[in-house]
């Protein structure tokens, strides 16, 4: 059953702007937050909560005028801080709506619009949501910025566990097709294509992790299959696995791994394909780590196809064979097979030692893509490598 969460999004300018607010269509702007049926604020949190969040009474409202110059908030900025020059705005805008005679009880959140560069942020205020944004945030960032309004966090990666660094996340917004090269968790040689995808508002891109929906309450148990454990290893399981983004799945769409050493966490290993994932050419399996702390943390994906090979009629070729072994946990996950064309995966989930059995040589050949001899020296490492061991580590993880 869906809850109901409409937001109230007031568009509102300054008291100085002009010009920002007449170059902006409405009709766009309202599409961005209240459409039914294109790739929106709506359709995202509809699609990633299957069905549970619905935002389909959002509604426009406005131009609204504040009562302050834009200069008056950067002076807020600079004097008060962030939080509070923030909360100071958002009440200016709540005031234009009042004094405009708009009632805004009946709605989950509200999202303040700015006509002019300004902000953008979110979070939950009690039970009600609040989002700040303007003409220049994109798509990515404003969903970003309501999933703060629905409580979530942002995320995370085992290799650089600071906000913004999983690449499969919108949580990470503000680093999702990136392509950065300079990032340790985003080597060139490992994403090599940039996985947004471009729509009616512009590129976009992914959907939510899978712990974070299970975190909400999106993710029930029909559509997940818990792998049993003994704290430290999982049992030896083979299963498939259908699309996170798939609403009639015909598999379960995550497994969940309960750990308690060497610390407790749980592993959800997901399929990433199509949908809001559609960017993604390498079809993934990912796997995240849900910790203590309530954060999700990008832990090591394996692609389900080689890019830039096909085999017969222009097919991708399938990376069977390909691993995921952690570093730290006794754990290891095998692509068997796609199904039904590639609409799912069928996965091994194993100890580790399932993985580490294989030679280096085989597991690097496998993850890096090559085909017979071959230098740990001039084809894995790169020269500013220190430690060979860390590199494999990072390889196989």
């Amino acid at each position: 059953m869906s809850h109901e969460t409409p937001w109230a999004v007031l568009m509102c300018k300054f008291k100085d702007d002009q010009r920002g607010f007449v170059a902006i269509k409405r009709q766009d702007v309202e599409a961005m937050f209240t459409a039914p049926d294109i790739e929106n604020v709506v359709t995202f949190w509809r699609d990633v909560s299957y069905g549970e969040v619905d935002l389909s009474g959002s509604k426009t409202f406005g131009w609204l005028t504040l009562d302050q110059k834009q200069q008056d908030f950067n002076d807020a900025l600079a004097t008060l801080g962030n939080d509070k020059a923030r909360s100071a705005m958002f009440s200016w805008a709540l005031k234009a709506a009042s004094d405009a005679g708009i009632k805004l009880d009946s709605y989950y959140g509200v999202t303040v619009y700015m006509s002019t560069p300004t902000d953008l942020w979110g979070g939950l205020q009690g039970s009600t949501g609040q989002v700040v944004c303007d003409v220049d945030s994109s798509l990515p960032q404003i969903l970003q910025e309501y999933g703060h309004g629905y409580g979530l966090q942002h995320s995370r990666s085992v290799i650089d566990p600071t906000d913004y660094t999983n690449p499969f996340c919108i949580m990470s917004s503000m680093s999702f097709g990136r392509n950065n090269v300079d990032s340790t968790w985003h080597d060139p040689r490992f994403i090599d294509h940039d996985p947004t995808f471009a729509g009616r508002n512009g590129s976009s891109g992914p959907g939510l992790c899978s712990p974070y929906m299970s975190q909400k309450g999106w993710l029930p148990d029909s559509r997940t299959q818990h792998v049993g454990s003994n704290g430290s290893r999982p049992e030896t399981t083979i299963l498939k696995l259908s699309a996170l983004g798939e609403f009639n799945a015909a598999f379960p769409q995550a497994a969940i791994i309960e750990f308690d050493s060497p610390q407790s966490l749980t592993y959800f290993i997901e399929y990433r394909r199509g949908g809001w994932d559609k960017g993604i050419n390498y079809n993934p399996i990912v796997v995240h780590q849900l910790r203590a702390d309530k954060y999700s943390y990008f832990a090591g994906y394996i692609r389900t196809v080689t890019t830039g090979m096909t085999g017969s009629e222009g097919t991708p070729v399938q990376a069977a064979g390909r691993w995921y072994v952690d570093a730290q946990f006794d754990l290891s996950v095998e692509l068997l097979s796609l199904v039904d064309d590639g609409a799912a995966v069928l996965i091994r989930i194993a100890p580790a030692a399932a993985g580490r059995d294989l030679s280096v040589r085989t597991i690097a050949n496998s993850t890096l893509g090559l085909s017979g001899a071959f230098s740990i020296k001039t084809q894995v490492l790169s020269p500013s490598d220190s430690s060979v061991r860390d590199k494999l580590i990072f390889l196989l993880s």
